[in-house]
């Protein structure tokens, strides 16, 4: 009987184990890599990611977006920065407010869009969060989960900067879930080759290179 016990408390222990898993990653941001104009009297950041926060007269301040291939049956839990290295920088900053979007061909005048006096008066760092997921979708049978990593800080009213230049994370899922989305039966060859190098093309979004079939970083 103390032997079927243990059995058990092993094979829970198990289905637990399966149950959970993760991804692990890294970002590092080199001093050398962040630089700034002044444009309209403000200081307007550049880093080599191009993407930056969004939200209208608040702080642009470069974004790092990134895209995952997680198992079908993935349900994301949540993403857990267990290492994070904040360094600051040594100028003050009057960072350039996030503009109003301006059509293609530039038939509208777009008026500049001053600070967001709520936020650039006080001390209260923005964005004041490490990350959002930006989307939790699939495509040709594969999960594709897309973050928006903050790896800038910015303080309105000290007008500090801070980065982070090394932030290790992991991405926390569960298993079980989108029993709903069911990946094609029979695919031939060359459709399944055609998925992936799409796949690929449209959401690699990071310099290292992992393998589409560990079900991982694009």
């Amino acid at each position: 009987m103390k032997k079927l016990r243990i059995i058990l408390v092993l094979s829970l222990g198990m289905i637990c184990n399966a149950s959970f898993a993760q991804i692990n990653d890294q970002l590092k941001i080199d001093k050398a890599e962040i630089n700034s104009d002044k444009t309209n009297g403000f200081d307007k950041l550049n880093w080599k990611s191009g993407y930056t926060t969004r939200e209208i007269g608040n702080p642009e301040l470069p974004v790092y977006r990134v895209s995952y291939v997680l198992p079908i049956d993935a349900i994301v839990t949540g993403v857990n920065f267990k290492f994070k290295e904040k360094q600051k920088q040594e100028n003050a900053y009057d960072i350039f407010p996030v503009q109003l979007p301006v059509t293609t061909d530039n038939s509208e005048l777009v008026k500049f869009t001053v600070p967001n006096k709520t936020v650039y008066s006080t001390n209260t760092p923005y964005p004041n969060k490490l990350y959002t997921i930006e989307s939790d979708e699939f495509f040709q049978g594969y999960h594709i989960v897309t973050l928006r990593i903050y790896p800038f800080e910015y303080i309105p009213k000290d007008k500090v900067l801070n980065y982070y230049s090394n932030l290790e994370y992991s991405i926390e899922y569960t298993l079980g879930g989108n029993v709903e989305e069911i990946r094609p039966k029979t695919q031939n060859i060359r459709r399944a080759e055609q998925c992936k190098s799409i796949v690929k093309r449209w959401y690699k979004t990071h310099t290292m290179s992992i393998s589409l079939d560990q079900m991982h970083k694009l």
